[in-house]
């Protein structure tokens, strides 16, 4: 059913209304998908206790589930308020009046491939510059990083999120309402992007070589949680890895990958791991006086700093790779000499 009309002029009880009818539809699907993920975790979990692998820890499991089962209810109300405010304004200038797409299956409408096809792109290509801006923006990446911060790497880590995580997405769909597509198929195509990401969050796969060109695949991911400096801020995509390769956001999985923060908290707490991140960025910003730096240490890349004192990530992988290269250029003079002696 097509969701009720909203006017952002009209009462406040109306509006919440609205979000929590909206919040109960994403709940929903969300808890059918989540006893699907358990029944993997379980499945995963006992194939790797088999193997005597230790890809899950005690401690970092009760932890990603406790949040998992938490981001169900809570964050959800935010996510949804944020897109029903950003849908009611922008819809309003939309180009085109799409036909349904997920919607029309369920009222019988005629239904047309290229929405579909459409609707898949756009909703990924919105999640890529999210995701990309999460990572490279610091009041972001203080929200996102909770998810990176574990230093496992199992089904169980894709539930691991911060009380806010999501919150922002919204923001970043406004080329979908721009063209006109319904609030319920973008919302059920946001839920089917949450869902398929579910399944990178595994070391048991290889790379799926065929898949690996298109789609965001286990091994492309699994570069993304790396804290190795030459992975850092790479494969952002959410059902496809194209947008990583177009904007120059890609790397192949080739070294071994170590998994979690380079700035970690050594802590399994729950409030320490949502909120010291913030409270790190807030007193970066008293380092300086200038009003205009200290906007920038709230806006600009992790590890930016006004005097030079840290470095962001591009910073890190120049010298990584300077370095790299001149090794490289000294081995290769090293066996020039030994090929002449």
């Amino acid at each position: 059913a097509a969701y009720p009309v909203f006017n952002i002029h009209q009462f406040p009880y109306k509006y919440l209304f609205l979000v929590i009818y909206v919040a109960n539809k994403l709940s929903g699907r969300r808890i059918i998908s989540y006893i699907l993920f358990f029944i993997f975790i379980f499945i995963e979990y006992k194939v790797s206790k088999n193997k005597k692998n230790n890809f899950y820890e005690k401690h970092d499991t009760m932890f990603n589930i406790g949040t998992g089962i938490f981001y169900v209810i809570f964050p959800v109300i935010i996510v949804s308020t944020i897109i029903l405010f950003m849908y009611e304004i922008f819809s309003q200038f939309s180009f085109f009046q799409m036909p349904g797409v997920w919607s029309a299956l369920v009222t019988g409408e005629t239904t047309y491939w290229w929405a579909f096809v459409l609707l898949i792109f756009v909703d990924d290509f919105c999640y890529y510059w999210f995701h990309r801006i999460s990572h490279v923006s610091r009041c972001l990446w203080c929200i996102h990083e909770v998810h990176h911060s574990s230093k496992e790497y199992n089904l169980t880590v894709f539930l691991r999120a911060s009380f806010i995580d999501y919150a922002p997405q919204g923001l970043f769909y406004i080329p979908v309402f721009l063209l006109g597509f319904r609030l319920e198929d973008v919302l059920f195509q946001m839920s089917l992007n949450f869902i398929y990401q579910f399944w990178l969050h595994t070391k048991f796969t290889n790379r799926i070589y065929i898949l690996d060109y298109i789609f965001n695949t286990p091994s492309h991911h699994r570069v993304h949680h790396a804290k190795n400096i030459a992975y850092l801020d790479k494969n952002y995509g959410g059902i496809f890895i194209i947008w990583d390769k177009i904007f120059g956001t890609f790397a192949k999985e080739e070294e071994k990958v170590e998994y979690g923060v380079l700035h970690d908290l050594q802590t399994k707490n729950w409030f320490k791991l949502n909120f010291d991140h913030f409270k790190l960025m807030y007193k970066d910003s008293l380092k300086t006086k200038n009003i205009f730096y200290k906007i920038l240490y709230f806006i600009h890349a992790p590890g930016w700093s006004h005097d030079g004192s840290s470095k962001t990530t591009k910073q890190m992988q120049k010298e990584y790779f300077n370095n790299n290269q001149q090794n490289k250029n000294i081995n290769e003079n090293n066996n020039i000499l030994q090929k002449i002696g």
